[in-house]
């Protein structure tokens, strides 16, 4: 009979403890050397904003996510060693609500592998493996998995560039262009990586490069520089393209698979004005 009254009391303390949070959780903890916000914080302003509403992710990215114990039931854990679960005293059933990931674990960790486009959640719910199994709430997260972002260069009429011819004074500046683009993405803050071959009138062609180039209001500038200051062709190929959230996947995944605009390339001819020679008449002296 004491024992029943024994281990009664020490299924309701885990049943009661289990709603009675007594810590305040940290707004941040640091996983694969990273920091992990709690939903609905960020960074800079730390503290719930619109865009903090769901997580959002590049398709095919893959993401960790870290829910944290109830401290009433794992006490000792600590998030200083936040992958030592040896401490903790529950199990965590994860679910993938609309399957557009895959992934499992019974562990605070878990690791998603986003496959398909649209929005989806992520559930956990926490169940104490000592006393009684008092299974807490379900903790959910909205999750928007968008396309990778590329971008493609406009025509203006039938040619990709202004198509006026430039004094040397200009070419010895370098000729900064604005390119006009259209970015397809869901997200914001377009950046692209670019190479650059340029192969002057009479001479070897030089090919240099640059990353991160932010995007605009529609707009790439380039300035259209070259060792020689020579007149000659450009022909400028986008390597990659990034926005807000494939960077963030990026971050986050070992498989890094951003690069976007194979075919988003063109040539650009800097012309010289035509140089007209003099004119030859009769003398006046017949």
């Amino acid at each position: 009979m004491k024992n029943i009254i024994k281990y009664s009391l020490v299924a309701l303390m885990f049943c009661v403890a289990g709603n009675l949070y007594g810590q305040t959780p940290p707004k941040s903890v640091t996983l694969d050397s990273k920091n992990y916000y709690q939903h609905g914080y960020n960074s800079t302003a730390g503290g719930p904003h619109v865009q903090e509403e769901r997580d959002s992710v590049t398709v095919t990215s893959v993401m960790k996510y870290f829910v944290l114990p109830d401290p009433a039931i794992s006490p000792l854990y600590t998030v200083s060693n936040i992958t030592d679960f040896s401490n903790v005293k529950s199990t965590f059933d994860w679910v993938i609500k609309n399957t557009k990931g895959t992934g499992s674990s019974t562990t605070p960790i878990i690791s998603v592998t986003w496959s398909a486009t649209g929005i989806d959640s992520l559930k956990v719910k926490e169940t104490p493996t000592v006393g009684a199994a008092c299974a807490g709430k379900e903790t959910v997260i909205p999750v928007a998995i968008i396309s990778k972002p590329t971008i493609t260069f406009n025509q203006i009429g039938s040619v990709y560039a202004d198509g006026k011819c430039h004094t040397q004074t200009e070419v010895n500046a370098g000729i900064a262009y604005q390119f006009p683009v259209t970015p397809a993405t869901e997200s914001s803050q377009v950046q692209v990586d670019y190479t650059m071959v340029f192969t002057p009138t009479t001479g070897t062609a030089v090919t240099t490069s640059a990353t991160n180039v932010p995007v605009k209001s529609g707009i790439l500038a380039i300035t259209l520089s070259n060792t020689g200051n020579e007149y000659g062709k450009y022909e400028i190929t986008i390597t990659r393209v990034t926005d807000r959230v494939s960077r963030k996947s990026g971050v986050a995944s070992t498989n890094d698979l951003l690069t976007s605009g194979g075919s988003a390339s063109f040539t650009y001819t800097v012309m010289a004005p035509a140089k007209t020679g003099p004119i030859y008449r009769l003398p006046n002296n017949f």
